[in-house]
């Protein structure tokens, strides 16, 4: 019985983690793809740089999508979830960093 619930509070952890990373990084799609519409609608040559479409768009899709892959690695390998959990987390503590230059630094 104590196996069950130890199982299950990953499960609830896995679960958190996944959606808490899957929130975050999803919003940040969500927020650089209007964010770069708008600067296609302004039509300044040159804009967006390839450089705004990677950090803007790219980076957070990605991200995305391994907190969604990490979220079913978790749920499908029991006995390795600890490693799931581990990417969770660093995508969740990376964000920090990411919204720093996200926002310009200031």
């Amino acid at each position: 019985m104590a196996m069950l619930n130890m199982t299950r509070r990953f499960d609830v952890l896995s679960l958190t983690l996944t959606a808490l990373s899957g929130a975050a990084w999803g919003g940040l799609v969500a927020l650089g793809l209007e964010g770069l519409k708008g600067v296609v609608e302004q039509h300044v040559p040159g804009y967006p740089a390839s450089g705004q479409i990677i950090y803007y768009f790219l980076m957070p899709v990605t991200a995305f999508l391994i907190s969604f892959l990490s979220g079913v690695f978790c749920l499908k390998m029991p006995r390795v979830r600890w490693a799931g959990q581990l990417i969770l987390l660093i995508l969740l503590l990376g964000l920090l960093p990411f919204l720093f230059l996200y926002t310009g630094g200031v």
